[in-house]
């Protein structure tokens, strides 16, 4: 009998120390993979780089020695590479980043008003990352892309460390399943965006977990939500739209008419205000006001055509190109990316009870109405004024949604589980072999060997062909350690564990 009470015992300390294992291999192969990412580009890779760039080098916490504000209020003398003269190969896909060593050299200084002097964004991110901006603009923009990966990397790991252990493979599949290529080309970045990607990764199931939980373990979750979110808000205005979902989503999935129900209505109440808060204290809220003219019959047409034509603004979500729209990638990563979350999706409409459906139709509206509206107030079409990367913190939120199951969370048999993983790799390899390129040799050279006629590669990391099998494996490594939440456990018979006992 005392074996028999002791195999189960052994057996959970295996189980639990795997687990452990899994989760540290995971965390290590996440951070190589996103400082690969954050390698990948030469200053300037980022979209709206010149914008960011001077915005961080004249951000009230950066050194004056760097940037000097005019007396208008509007402008700032920074130096020529940060005002954007490291823009030389943006757009021109033959160009790659060796263009800009030259600007990087350069000592002269330019008058720029491309920056947040008038607050179009948040100052948090500017403010808080102002520090890190110094005389070496390349090693600068690497810290700024590192911290862009060690927040985003803090709050899933805290999130998968609070939440039930059901609903964790939500988070980590729903994260895994969206964040390439948009995710990984943004959040080791200098674009305010990076922050967003936190929030939409964690806000909703952090908040669905402290429904289910009690004691400390709410508390934390609850707390966590509202600390992604006011990392978002800070810095991107428009991440608010990730906030306001998240509190949407949650209310349809488990508000119900009892006492309990004011608690939740008043942790949501904080995560929505700060939402909003967010959105109206910066110049981005001018862009949910309605048109100053009206809207009459004429953008009708113009609201058909760009309501039909949405998916096609999903679809680059998950296909690119990236960076500035100027970065090409391989069919395979859109083609496979898509038919998975397709898959997943259905699937989920599927197997959901009626709240889930009702979430998940939520979603799925947010992503066809906010650009829809945006674009008609606009007078756009899709493709245009509303860039894809924009919606790729919601595609991430709906996400971590898809694996739900009730209480419970989508599990597969092992093959399909291990099949999905690969293919993911496979997408991931591609993406990643397509961003190196780019700037390494720009598009007009050919081939899988990167280090052929490389022009450019980051003086901080290896050779662009070192760089991709690092990156390229790191990926693989964790979802390798990510599968097993996915696939189903299976059961060990009664006569297993009495033969395991004796």
């Amino acid at each position: 009998m005392t074996g028999m009470r002791g195999a189960p015992r052994a057996h959970t300390g295996r189980a639990s120390w795997l687990a452990a294992a899994r989760l540290v291999l995971g965390a290590i192969a996440a951070a190589v993979a996103l400082t690969a990412w954050a390698l990948t580009g030469p200053v300037g890779a980022a979209p709206d780089d010149d914008f960011h760039l001077a915005s961080l080098w004249c951000a009230p916490t950066a050194s004056a020695d760097f940037c000097e504000p005019l007396p208008d209020g509007e402008r700032g003398e920074v130096r020529l590479a940060v005002a954007g003269g490291s823009r030389c190969f943006v757009i021109d896909e033959a160009a790659s980043g060796a263009c800009t060593r030259e600007a990087l050299r350069d000592d002269r200084r330019a008058v720029t008003d491309r920056a947040n002097f008038a607050v179009y964004n948040p100052q948090g991110f500017y403010t808080l990352l102002g520090p890190l901006a110094g005389e070496d603009i390349e090693a600068s923009v690497l810290a700024v892309r590192l911290v862009g990966a060690g927040v985003f990397l803090a709050l899933v790991i805290s999130a998968f460390l609070l939440l039930p252990p059901a609903r964790r493979p939500a988070l980590v599949w729903g994260v895994l399943l969206t964040i390439v290529p948009a995710g990984l080309d943004l959040i080791p970045s200098t674009n305010p965006q990076s922050w967003a990607f936190g929030a939409a990764a964690v806000t909703a199931l952090a908040l669905l977990g402290a429904t289910e939980t009690r004691g400390p373990r709410r508390l934390a979750l609850g707390g966590l939500a509202i600390v992604a979110t006011a990392i978002a808000v800070a810095a991107r205005a428009d991440a608010a739209a990730v906030a306001l979902l998240a509190v949407g989503v949650v209310l349809i999935l488990r508000l119900r008419p009892d006492r309990r129900a004011w608690l939740l209505l008043a942790g949501l109440a904080l995560v929505a205000g700060l939402g909003v808060t967010g959105l109206l204290t910066t110049g981005q809220g001018d862009y949910v006001l309605p048109r100053s003219g009206g809207y009459g019959p004429e953008l009708l047409g113009l609201a058909l055509t760009d309501a039909l034509a949405m998916p096609i603004l999903w679809y680059r979500v998950l296909a690119g190109p990236v960076g500035w729209q100027d970065v090409p990638l391989s069919p395979a990563v859109g083609i496979i990316i898509g038919l998975l979350v397709l898959a997943a999706t259905i699937a989920a409409f599927r197997a959901g009870d009626r709240r889930m459906r009702w979430a998940l139709a939520l979603v799925i509206a947010v992503l066809w109405l906010l650009p829809l509206y945006l674009l008609v107030n606009n007078g756009s079409l899709v493709g245009m004024y509303v860039q894809p990367r924009y919606l790729a913190p919601i595609v991430m939120l709906l996400g971590t949604l898809l694996p739900l199951r009730g209480a419970a969370t989508l599990r597969l048999p092992g093959w399909a589980a291990w099949s999905i993983a690969g293919a993911l790799a496979v997408a991931h390899a591609a993406a990643l072999h397509g961003v190196i390129r780019r700037y390494a040799t720009g598009t007009d050279v050919t081939g899988f060997d990167l280090d052929a006629g490389a022009e450019w590669s980051s003086p901080m990391g290896p050779s662009p062909m070192t760089l991709w099998w690092i990156g390229s494996l790191a990926w693989a490594l964790l979802l390798a350690a990510a599968a097993p939440l996915l696939a189903a456990q299976k059961r060990t018979s009664t006569s297993e564990a009495s033969c395991a006992g004796g």
